[in-house]
């Protein structure tokens, strides 16, 4: 029952500028909202594409900072975002939100994108250099006496963050690293009782793949004795 305003800016957590590939799933903008005087509600958030969002990307998804998903929106068709300006502006929608700002706490919002692996419009005319953002009056927001409010950040798409969609470079990032199972650095004694040990572990290691799956065909370590 308090009459919170909540106010709205970029987020420095996310890059304004950055490359995507085909298979990325990257964080592409993010929000900043303080809230005065009482809770408030954030229960829809527009977010505005250059180009046909369905024709780059296969999912978007909202999350906080936490890394809590409050909503994913799948992309196939023209069904699934709103035609502002054709050819230049488009929205898609989350609703049904309830993330709730407190004063004195900052609360971030992260948009995220999937593009997919295949994908023969990423990177070619008209699809190299897309910007997304999030405009004048596209977050609806409620506070505790039920009063609405629209607020947003950018007056035009193209003031947005900039993405840029590579043709090509849609290969895997692999990362390797030691797991928390491994026994450590310190030596391992395997002939302490007079008789060769078996079944001693050595090491575990863990492997990652992002973007694309990966096929792990050669594994070559070296031993010192």
């Amino acid at each position: 029952n308090t009459d919170g305003s909540v106010t709205v800016a970029l987020s420095p957590i996310v890059s304004t500028s950055q490359t995507l590939k085909k298979g990325d799933t990257k964080d592409i903008y993010a929000m900043k909202f303080q809230a005065i005087a009482g809770k408030v509600a954030i229960n829809r958030v527009d977010v505005n594409f250059s180009v046909r969002p369905w024709l780059i990307a296969s999912q978007l998804v909202l999350k906080n900072s936490n890394g809590t998903v409050l909503a994913t929106k799948t992309l196939s068709s023209s069904a699934d975002a709103t035609e502002i300006v054709a050819g230049s502006d488009y929205a898609v929608r989350f609703d049904g939100l309830n993330e709730i700002v407190t004063p004195g706490a900052d609360t971030n919002l992260i948009v995220s994108i999937s593009v997919p692996a295949s994908n023969s419009f990423v990177g070619t005319t008209g699809y190299t250099t897309v910007y997304a953002t999030v405009k004048t009056n596209g977050i609806r927001t409620i506070n505790g006496k039920g009063y609405t409010d629209s607020i947003g950040i950018q007056s035009t798409v193209t003031s947005g963050n900039v993405l840029t969609m590579s043709s090509t470079g849609n290969t895997a990032d692999l990362s390797v690293t030691l797991a928390p199972t491994a026994p450590g650095t310190a030596p391992i004694n395997i002939n302490s009782t007079g008789a060769d040990k078996t079944g001693v572990t050595l090491a575990v290691y863990r492997v990652r793949s992002s973007n694309q799956p990966s096929t792990l065909n050669t594994l070559l370590f070296n031993i010192k004795t």
